[in-house]
């Protein structure tokens, strides 16, 4: 039996695939929420946000991904800078 965090991977696959990128973005919440802790999926989201011109969610994300993981901490204000300019 899948786990729901497989499933969620596998829906953001299927959706990737067809270039869907607000359902993308709910699963990569819905992944966030599932995996808290893990930084990788709170950069994507915040690289999603951003793509879209949604400068305070990806923001929002960067800092969470940077908050949760130190080695990437300057790369998620160096991230967060690039918006703001």
């Amino acid at each position: 039996m899948i786990s729901p965090v497989g499933l969620v991977k596998v829906l953001i696959n299927k959706y990737v695939e067809s270039e869907d990128k607000d359902k993308v973005i709910k699963l990569y919440i819905r992944l966030t929420n599932l995996e808290k802790n893990n930084a990788k999926n709170w950069i994507v989201l915040a690289k999603l946000y951003a793509e879209q011109g949604e400068k305070e969610k990806a923001i929002k994300s960067a800092e969470k991904a940077g908050e949760i993981d130190s080695s990437i901490k300057s790369a998620s204000e160096d991230f967060i800078k690039s918006l703001k300019d």
